[in-house]
């Protein structure tokens, strides 16, 4: 375990000037190999090739393929008969264009940071939701249980001559050990439609910790323990270990241990002081004919139905796909790696019953955890999707106007369309929309955000190009996807739909 960070490091008998950790750590220069964790440059042959890999072992481990019931159905056994398709991914890698990242290079941790943190939140739609906060049921022996708010804490630390600097990765300030839940203790996840197993703190980090690195192998010897040179403002160079550590931190109580009951057991009234006070003040309903309010009852209990069983292979399919694409950079281009990462990744597509599975199509959602799972299918396509959804400070200089201060957003829109009646959501915070925001300005300007190492000057076209191409939306995200809505009181039956995703840049004025 890596002793808990002190406030300032001293190295080597020399201290700093008293500069914050949050000041010092992200400033420090290493040389260490850079983490291949996205799939740069991988071309559409690489693609088809990964895609067509992901089919075969879908199709083999399926129902109906007749497998022998005296052969288990792992990777090694599969390899055989996919042969020809792991090949050709091969061979593909080997003539594509995807850029390879040198065996050593000089990082400053700031820059090491967004992609880490990216990392840790695509590994699963889970440790996303930790990481921004959820509601836990704490159960603390017998009958007794309080509801509170638990967050996901990544901490990336130097460590060097005994002393350690570290630093909360969501936060960006120091670590607080002392409110770190101990692994002993028992919680259970009592929001949406997440995993309600209960569970100890630490087999949780366990979940975590193992997701992460079966989504990005790179990421094994950082957990351990990478070694490296860093050099410190004010300091010499240092030999010392980085090293990726999560812990789960208690952000308090959030209903009084009073009003649980004395009986300490889990009502509908409980459940109902999980609702976010905020809603009713973010629902809206634009319609075609008229504009009226949504009440909040009514976008909670609308319940969402996928209705056409060939999306729902494709959506699958894509989802695994995309996972093999993440790890070809990581795992060595052997047949046998690929087809056990194949394997893997449809496992996540099968799995109903399991964690950190993208299963949920096969059932009916609720409109409220329909759309953040959708904000994590597009923030895992790229860490630079998820930086621009949560904002970039940025100068802009539109026609007729001088420069201005702002926030540069990308926002995805959720569409729920019933005919009469469209519902539109923005991804980023849940929030329904009365009509999308006016289009920006095609002519403005843009300063502050260095997509490209020769400019920092950006047209609103040169970004909408840029993000087109990382594919914000899966492509089977992309058409108009047949749905059918009911409401949990089931009045009005199913209603038949269409559910569809879109993007646009939007500016907050006047935030920096």
């Amino acid at each position: 375990m890596v002793s808990a960070p002190s406030a300032y490091l001293e190295v080597g008998g020399r201290s700093p000037d008293k500069v914050s950790l949050e000041q010092l750590l992200p400033e420090m220069v290493c040389r260490l190999s850079w983490p291949a964790l996205v799939p740069y440059g991988v071309d559409a042959a690489v693609q088809a090739a990964a895609q067509q890999l992901v089919e075969i072992v879908a199709t083999l481990r399926s129902p109906q393929a007749g497998w022998p019931d005296d052969l288990p159905l792992t990777p090694e056994n599969l390899a055989p008969y996919v042969t020809e398709e792991a090949t050709e991914l091969v061979a593909a890698l080997g003539n594509g264009s995807a850029s390879v990242a040198p065996d050593q290079a000089l990082i400053r941790i700031a820059q090491l940071l967004p992609r880490l943190l990216w990392a840790i939140a695509s590994s699963s739609y889970e440790t996303m939701r930790l990481l921004e906060g959820i509601k836990v049921r704490d159960c603390r022996g017998g009958d007794r249980f309080e509801l509170r708010v638990v967050r996901l804490v990544p901490v990336l630390s130097f460590v060097s001559n005994g002393a350690s600097l570290g630093l909360d990765m969501v936060t960006q300030e120091p670590p607080q050990p002392a409110s770190w839940l101990v692994e002993t203790a028992q919680m259970q996840l009592v929001e949406g439609d997440l995993d309600d197993q209960s569970r100890t703190v630490a087999d949780w980090l366990a979940l975590i910790g193992d997701r992460l690195v079966e989504v990005a192998p790179a990421l094994a010897q950082l957990r351990r323990g990478q070694p490296v040179v860093g050099l410190l403002p004010g300091q010499d160079w240092q030999t010392g270990h980085l090293r990726l550590d999560v812990h789960l931190v208690d952000m308090g109580r959030i209903i009084p241990e009073e009003s649980v009951g004395d009986g300490g057991s889990f009502t509908l009234d409980d459940f109902a002081e999980l609702l976010e006070p905020e809603a009713p003040q973010k629902i809206a309903l634009l319609s075609s004919d008229r504009e009226s309010v949504l009440t909040p009852l009514s976008l909670a209990t609308a319940w969402i139905t996928f209705t056409d069983d060939g999306w729902i292979q494709r959506f699958l399919l894509n989802a695994a796909g995309h996972d093999l694409e993440v790890v070809l950079a990581q795992v060595k281009g052997a047949e046998s790696a690929l087809t056990a990462a194949a394997f893997t990744a449809v496992t996540h597509t099968q799995d109903s019953q399991g964690w950190l599975n993208h299963s949920f199509v096969h059932h009916s959602i609720l409109l409220a955890d329909l759309w953040p799972r959708l904000r994590w299918y597009v923030i895992r396509r790229h860490p630079q999707l998820m930086e621009l959804m949560a904002g970039q400070p940025v100068r802009y200089l539109a026609p007729g106007s001088g420069w201005q201060l702002g926030q540069l957003r990308l926002q995805v829109l959720m569409t729920v369309d019933l005919g009469d009646v469209r519902w539109l959501i923005d991804l980023t915070d849940g929030s329904a929309l009365r009509a999308p925001p006016e289009p920006l300005p095609p002519e403005t300007v843009f300063e502050g955000m260095q997509l490209h190492p020769d400019s920092d000057l950006y047209s609103l076209e040169d970004l909408q190009a840029f993000v087109t191409g990382l594919a914000p939306i899966p492509e089977v995200l992309q058409p108009d996807i047949p749905i059918a809505v009911q409401h949990l009181d089931g009045d009005g039956g199913l209603v038949p739909g269409q559910l569809r995703l879109s993007w646009q840049f939007t500016i907050w004025p006047g935030v920096a």
